[in-house]
Protein backbone atom coordinates (compact mmCIF):
# COMPACT_ATOMS: atom_id res chain seq x y z
CA UNK A 1 0.00 0.00 0.00
CA UNK A 2 1.31 3.65 -0.63
CA UNK A 3 0.19 7.27 0.90
CA UNK A 4 -0.84 9.27 -1.55
CA UNK A 5 -0.31 13.26 -1.02
CA UNK A 6 -0.20 15.44 -3.86
CA UNK A 7 -1.07 19.17 -4.49
CA UNK A 8 -2.28 18.06 -8.28
CA UNK A 9 -6.01 17.58 -7.53
CA UNK A 10 -6.59 15.97 -11.28
CA UNK A 11 -3.45 13.34 -10.97
CA UNK A 12 -5.37 12.63 -7.00
CA UNK A 13 -8.80 12.34 -9.22
CA UNK A 14 -6.88 10.36 -11.75
CA UNK A 15 -5.62 7.82 -9.35
CA UNK A 16 -8.83 7.25 -7.48
CA UNK A 17 -10.13 6.19 -10.91
CA UNK A 18 -7.93 3.35 -11.35
CA UNK A 19 -9.07 0.03 -11.36
CA UNK A 20 -9.70 -1.35 -7.68
CA UNK A 21 -6.48 -3.04 -7.18
CA UNK A 22 -5.72 0.28 -5.73
CA UNK A 23 -6.44 0.11 -1.63
CA UNK A 24 -6.40 2.60 0.53
CA UNK A 25 -4.67 2.55 4.43
CA UNK A 26 -5.22 3.90 7.78
CA UNK A 27 -2.91 6.55 8.42
CA UNK A 28 -3.16 6.38 12.02
CA UNK A 29 -3.28 2.94 14.26
CA UNK A 30 -6.46 0.82 14.51
CA UNK A 31 -7.73 1.21 18.16
CA UNK A 32 -10.80 -1.16 17.89
CA UNK A 33 -11.38 -1.82 22.08
CA UNK A 34 -13.25 0.98 24.03
CA UNK A 35 -12.69 1.18 27.94
CA UNK A 36 -16.06 -1.00 27.95
CA UNK A 37 -14.65 -3.87 26.00
CA UNK A 38 -11.75 -3.61 28.38
CA UNK A 39 -12.89 -4.15 31.50
CA UNK A 40 -15.79 -6.43 30.40
CA UNK A 41 -12.92 -8.84 28.81
CA UNK A 42 -10.56 -8.66 31.87
CA UNK A 43 -13.85 -9.79 34.16
CA UNK A 44 -15.49 -12.98 34.44
CA UNK A 45 -19.36 -13.88 34.27
CA UNK A 46 -21.08 -16.29 36.03
CA UNK A 47 -24.50 -17.65 35.51
CA UNK A 48 -26.21 -18.38 38.64
CA UNK A 49 -29.58 -19.47 39.55
CA UNK A 50 -31.92 -16.65 41.82
CA UNK A 51 -32.75 -17.59 45.27
CA UNK A 52 -36.38 -18.49 45.45
CA UNK A 53 -38.03 -15.80 47.13
CA UNK A 54 -36.98 -13.75 43.80
CA UNK A 55 -38.83 -15.34 41.45
CA UNK A 56 -42.01 -16.01 43.67
CA UNK A 57 -42.66 -11.69 43.37
CA UNK A 58 -43.86 -13.15 39.23
CA UNK A 59 -46.94 -14.66 38.69
CA UNK A 60 -46.21 -16.54 35.20
CA UNK A 61 -48.88 -18.46 33.00
CA UNK A 62 -47.05 -22.11 32.80
CA UNK A 63 -49.59 -22.76 30.55
CA UNK A 64 -49.48 -19.73 28.21
CA UNK A 65 -46.08 -19.36 27.78
CA UNK A 66 -44.89 -17.66 24.51
CA UNK A 67 -40.80 -16.65 23.38
CA UNK A 68 -40.93 -13.60 25.11
CA UNK A 69 -42.51 -14.95 28.17
CA UNK A 70 -40.13 -17.56 28.43
CA UNK A 71 -37.04 -15.56 27.87
CA UNK A 72 -38.44 -13.85 30.86
CA UNK A 73 -38.33 -16.14 33.31
CA UNK A 74 -35.25 -17.84 32.25
CA UNK A 75 -34.29 -14.08 33.14
CA UNK A 76 -35.91 -14.04 36.30
CA UNK A 77 -34.63 -17.78 37.25
CA UNK A 78 -31.02 -17.16 36.56
CA UNK A 79 -29.02 -14.01 36.73
CA UNK A 80 -25.28 -12.98 35.98
CA UNK A 81 -22.57 -12.02 38.46
CA UNK A 82 -19.74 -10.31 36.64
CA UNK A 83 -16.33 -10.12 38.90
CA UNK A 84 -13.96 -7.40 37.76
CA UNK A 85 -10.60 -8.77 37.56
CA UNK A 86 -8.89 -5.94 36.77
CA UNK A 87 -5.65 -5.01 39.19
CA UNK A 88 -4.22 -1.71 40.61
CA UNK A 89 -1.58 -2.12 38.34
CA UNK A 90 -3.83 -2.45 35.54
CA UNK A 91 -6.33 0.60 36.81
CA UNK A 92 -3.70 2.88 37.04
CA UNK A 93 -1.72 2.28 33.87
CA UNK A 94 -5.44 2.98 32.17
CA UNK A 95 -5.74 6.25 34.80
CA UNK A 96 -2.22 7.42 33.42
CA UNK A 97 -3.25 6.96 29.59
CA UNK A 98 -6.64 8.99 30.15
CA UNK A 99 -5.43 11.54 32.08
CA UNK A 100 -2.63 12.16 29.85
CA UNK A 101 -4.91 13.49 27.47
CA UNK A 102 -6.77 15.23 29.41
CA UNK A 103 -3.81 17.22 30.44
CA UNK A 104 -2.96 17.71 27.10
CA UNK A 105 -6.51 19.19 26.62
CA UNK A 106 -6.88 21.17 30.06
CA UNK A 107 -3.62 23.45 29.26
CA UNK A 108 -5.05 24.34 25.68
CA UNK A 109 -8.22 25.50 27.50
CA UNK A 110 -10.21 22.48 25.57
CA UNK A 111 -13.09 20.98 27.30
CA UNK A 112 -13.66 17.15 25.88
CA UNK A 113 -17.43 17.34 27.05
CA UNK A 114 -18.54 13.58 26.78
CA UNK A 115 -15.82 11.49 29.06
CA UNK A 116 -16.81 8.09 29.19
CA UNK A 117 -15.83 4.48 28.58
CA UNK A 118 -17.38 4.54 25.09
CA UNK A 119 -15.02 7.12 24.07
CA UNK A 120 -11.53 5.79 25.88
CA UNK A 121 -9.82 3.10 23.00
CA UNK A 122 -7.17 0.81 23.01
CA UNK A 123 -5.25 -1.11 21.03
CA UNK A 124 -5.52 -4.33 22.64
CA UNK A 125 -7.68 -6.10 25.56
CA UNK A 126 -4.05 -5.94 27.75
CA UNK A 127 -3.92 -3.10 29.52
CA UNK A 128 -0.19 -3.32 30.38
CA UNK A 129 1.05 -3.55 27.03
CA UNK A 130 3.21 -0.71 26.52
CA UNK A 131 1.96 0.15 23.25
CA UNK A 132 -1.63 0.37 24.74
CA UNK A 133 -2.07 3.68 26.04
CA UNK A 134 -5.73 5.12 26.32
CA UNK A 135 -6.78 7.41 23.98
CA UNK A 136 -9.68 9.70 24.12
CA UNK A 137 -11.70 10.19 20.67
CA UNK A 138 -14.72 11.83 19.74
CA UNK A 139 -14.34 15.87 19.94
CA UNK A 140 -17.54 16.82 18.22
CA UNK A 141 -19.32 18.40 21.42
CA UNK A 142 -16.03 19.83 22.64
CA UNK A 143 -15.45 23.26 23.63
CA UNK A 144 -12.74 25.32 22.26
CA UNK A 145 -11.41 28.67 23.59
CA UNK A 146 -12.80 31.32 23.47
CA UNK A 147 -15.90 30.99 21.96
CA UNK A 148 -16.32 27.22 20.40
CA UNK A 149 -15.18 28.88 17.12
CA UNK A 150 -18.41 30.93 17.23
CA UNK A 151 -19.77 33.95 18.52
CA UNK A 152 -22.72 32.09 20.31
CA UNK A 153 -20.85 29.73 23.03
CA UNK A 154 -19.22 32.14 25.08
CA UNK A 155 -17.41 31.22 28.32
CA UNK A 156 -19.84 32.09 30.01
CA UNK A 157 -22.84 31.16 27.87
CA UNK A 158 -22.16 27.25 27.25
CA UNK A 159 -24.55 24.54 25.82
CA UNK A 160 -25.57 22.37 28.83
CA UNK A 161 -27.13 19.75 26.32
CA UNK A 162 -23.70 17.68 26.55
CA UNK A 163 -22.07 14.45 27.77
CA UNK A 164 -23.85 11.25 27.97
CA UNK A 165 -25.78 9.10 30.82
CA UNK A 166 -24.49 8.98 34.30
CA UNK A 167 -21.40 10.80 33.56
CA UNK A 168 -23.05 14.28 33.39
CA UNK A 169 -21.86 16.44 36.17
CA UNK A 170 -24.07 17.90 38.46
CA UNK A 171 -23.34 21.46 37.63
CA UNK A 172 -24.99 20.83 33.99
CA UNK A 173 -27.37 19.26 35.31
CA UNK A 174 -28.97 22.06 37.07
CA UNK A 175 -27.99 24.52 33.34
CA UNK A 176 -24.75 26.00 34.75
CA UNK A 177 -23.58 27.45 31.36
CA UNK A 178 -20.18 29.23 32.34
CA UNK A 179 -18.71 25.42 33.65
CA UNK A 180 -15.05 24.51 32.98
CA UNK A 181 -12.83 21.84 32.32
CA UNK A 182 -14.32 20.23 35.86
CA UNK A 183 -16.75 18.70 34.27
CA UNK A 184 -14.45 15.86 32.31
CA UNK A 185 -12.97 15.65 36.08
CA UNK A 186 -16.47 14.69 37.21
CA UNK A 187 -16.52 12.16 34.40
CA UNK A 188 -13.78 10.45 35.03
CA UNK A 189 -14.50 10.54 38.68
CA UNK A 190 -17.52 8.35 37.71
CA UNK A 191 -15.24 6.09 35.25
CA UNK A 192 -13.01 5.27 38.28
CA UNK A 193 -16.27 4.14 40.34
CA UNK A 194 -16.51 1.50 37.48
CA UNK A 195 -12.94 0.80 37.34
CA UNK A 196 -12.27 0.51 40.96
CA UNK A 197 -15.77 -1.47 41.59
CA UNK A 198 -16.05 -5.53 42.56
CA UNK A 199 -18.72 -5.83 39.56
CA UNK A 200 -17.43 -3.80 37.04
CA UNK A 201 -20.71 -1.16 37.78
CA UNK A 202 -20.29 2.18 38.21
CA UNK A 203 -21.79 3.09 41.54
CA UNK A 204 -24.83 6.09 39.80
CA UNK A 205 -25.37 2.76 37.68
CA UNK A 206 -25.35 -0.04 40.33
CA UNK A 207 -29.18 -1.43 40.86
CA UNK A 208 -28.05 -1.42 44.69
CA UNK A 209 -27.58 1.99 45.45
CA UNK A 210 -31.03 2.53 46.56
CA UNK A 211 -30.09 0.23 48.93
CA UNK A 212 -26.51 1.23 49.96
CA UNK A 213 -27.92 4.57 50.57
CA UNK A 214 -30.41 3.87 52.87
CA UNK A 215 -27.77 1.71 54.89
CA UNK A 216 -25.65 4.32 55.17
CA UNK A 217 -27.98 6.76 55.94
CA UNK A 218 -29.58 4.94 59.05
CA UNK A 219 -25.84 3.74 60.08
CA UNK A 220 -26.03 0.06 59.25
CA UNK A 221 -23.33 -1.96 58.22
CA UNK A 222 -23.52 -1.91 54.58
CA UNK A 223 -22.70 -5.42 52.72
CA UNK A 224 -21.14 -5.38 49.37
CA UNK A 225 -21.90 -9.20 48.59
CA UNK A 226 -22.09 -9.77 45.12
CA UNK A 227 -24.08 -12.21 45.47
CA UNK A 228 -26.66 -10.56 47.10
CA UNK A 229 -29.86 -10.60 44.29
CA UNK A 230 -32.28 -8.77 46.71
CA UNK A 231 -33.08 -5.90 44.22
CA UNK A 232 -35.91 -5.18 42.59
CA UNK A 233 -35.71 -6.92 39.40
CA UNK A 234 -37.68 -4.63 37.35
CA UNK A 235 -35.28 -2.04 38.33
CA UNK A 236 -32.38 -4.01 37.15
CA UNK A 237 -34.07 -3.85 33.61
CA UNK A 238 -33.78 -0.52 33.44
CA UNK A 239 -29.71 -0.25 33.97
CA UNK A 240 -27.35 -0.52 31.16
CA UNK A 241 -23.84 -2.07 32.86
CA UNK A 242 -21.91 0.53 31.46
CA UNK A 243 -23.30 4.30 30.54
CA UNK A 244 -26.06 3.42 33.70
CA UNK A 245 -29.95 3.88 33.45
CA UNK A 246 -30.97 3.26 29.94
CA UNK A 247 -33.27 6.11 30.40
CA UNK A 248 -32.94 8.53 32.97
CA UNK A 249 -34.40 11.80 33.60
CA UNK A 250 -31.94 14.73 34.78
CA UNK A 251 -33.63 15.23 38.04
CA UNK A 252 -33.41 11.27 38.47
CA UNK A 253 -29.96 11.25 37.96
CA UNK A 254 -29.05 14.15 40.13
CA UNK A 255 -30.65 12.40 43.05
CA UNK A 256 -29.06 9.64 42.10
CA UNK A 257 -25.65 11.59 42.50
CA UNK A 258 -26.53 12.91 45.96
CA UNK A 259 -27.40 9.20 47.25
CA UNK A 260 -23.79 8.47 46.32
CA UNK A 261 -22.30 11.71 47.65
CA UNK A 262 -24.23 13.02 49.43
CA UNK A 263 -27.03 15.76 49.23
CA UNK A 264 -24.96 19.73 49.05
CA UNK A 265 -25.82 22.60 50.78
CA UNK A 266 -25.93 26.04 48.99
CA UNK A 267 -22.86 26.84 51.78
CA UNK A 268 -21.47 23.26 50.36
CA UNK A 269 -22.55 24.67 46.45
CA UNK A 270 -22.13 28.87 45.92
CA UNK A 271 -22.44 28.40 42.49
CA UNK A 272 -26.10 27.11 42.85
CA UNK A 273 -27.02 30.84 44.86
CA UNK A 274 -28.52 31.93 41.56
CA UNK A 275 -30.24 28.72 40.84
CA UNK A 276 -33.71 28.82 41.79
CA UNK A 277 -33.98 25.19 40.48
CA UNK A 278 -31.81 24.04 43.04
CA UNK A 279 -33.35 26.14 45.81
CA UNK A 280 -36.95 25.18 44.97
CA UNK A 281 -36.17 21.27 44.70
CA UNK A 282 -36.04 19.73 48.39
CA UNK A 283 -33.61 16.60 47.79
CA UNK A 284 -33.71 13.85 50.86
CA UNK A 285 -30.62 14.75 52.34
CA UNK A 286 -28.46 11.70 52.40
CA UNK A 287 -25.07 11.26 53.32
CA UNK A 288 -21.80 10.44 51.44
CA UNK A 289 -21.29 6.62 50.88
CA UNK A 290 -17.95 5.85 52.13
CA UNK A 291 -14.75 5.22 49.92
CA UNK A 292 -14.78 1.51 50.86
CA UNK A 293 -18.21 1.58 48.83
CA UNK A 294 -17.33 4.07 45.88
CA UNK A 295 -13.94 2.69 45.39
CA UNK A 296 -13.80 -0.72 46.68
CA UNK A 297 -10.77 -2.37 44.85
CA UNK A 298 -8.80 0.43 46.16
CA UNK A 299 -10.09 0.01 49.66
CA UNK A 300 -9.49 -3.72 50.01
CA UNK A 301 -6.14 -3.41 48.33
CA UNK A 302 -5.11 -0.55 50.74
CA UNK A 303 -6.07 -2.78 53.74
CA UNK A 304 -3.91 -5.49 52.27
CA UNK A 305 -1.10 -3.98 51.49
CA UNK A 306 0.30 -1.11 54.76
CA UNK A 307 3.08 -0.67 52.36
CA UNK A 308 0.85 1.91 50.03
CA UNK A 309 -1.07 3.35 52.41
CA UNK A 310 -0.14 6.91 51.79
CA UNK A 311 -0.28 6.66 48.12
CA UNK A 312 -3.55 5.54 48.71
CA UNK A 313 -4.66 7.60 51.33
CA UNK A 314 -3.64 10.66 49.02
CA UNK A 315 -5.74 9.11 46.07
CA UNK A 316 -8.91 8.67 48.33
CA UNK A 317 -8.58 12.31 49.17
CA UNK A 318 -7.70 13.50 45.19
CA UNK A 319 -10.98 11.39 44.50
CA UNK A 320 -13.01 13.03 46.80
CA UNK A 321 -11.47 16.89 45.41
CA UNK A 322 -12.96 15.13 41.79
CA UNK A 323 -16.47 14.73 42.95
CA UNK A 324 -16.35 17.62 45.04
CA UNK A 325 -20.15 19.99 43.76
CA UNK A 326 -18.23 23.06 43.98
CA UNK A 327 -16.09 22.84 40.32
CA UNK A 328 -13.71 25.58 40.97
CA UNK A 329 -12.61 23.79 43.93
CA UNK A 330 -12.00 20.24 42.10
CA UNK A 331 -8.60 18.68 41.81
CA UNK A 332 -7.31 19.54 37.95
CA UNK A 333 -6.08 16.58 35.84
CA UNK A 334 -2.44 17.79 35.89
CA UNK A 335 -2.79 17.05 39.74
CA UNK A 336 -4.14 14.03 39.45
CA UNK A 337 -1.85 12.93 36.34
CA UNK A 338 1.46 13.41 38.63
CA UNK A 339 -0.46 11.43 41.26
CA UNK A 340 -1.42 8.29 39.60
CA UNK A 341 1.84 8.19 37.72
CA UNK A 342 3.49 8.15 41.19
CA UNK A 343 1.55 5.42 42.58
CA UNK A 344 1.36 3.33 39.11
CA UNK A 345 5.37 3.32 39.68
CA UNK A 346 4.94 1.82 43.39
CA UNK A 347 2.71 -0.85 42.50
Amino acid sequence: MELITTDNDELLVEHYNNPVEELLTLVFPFYQYSLHDLVLQNSTHEKVRRRAKTSLRHRIDFLNLDLKSLQNYSRLKYRTITKNNLSLKQIFKILQGILNGLVFLHEHGIIHRDIKPENILFASLDPLDPNNDAKLIDFGISWIPPDNLSSIETPNSKYCDICTGIYKPPEVLLSARNYSTAIDIWGLAIILTFLFSLDSQAILSSPKLNKLSLQNNNNQLINLDSNDDDTDDDDNDQYDQINGYKTISDLNLLSNIFKAFGTPTIDDWPEMKSSSVFKFLNFEKNKRLPINILLPKLSIDNNNNNNNNNIFTSFEKLFHQMTIYESKDRVNALDLYNLVSETDNQL
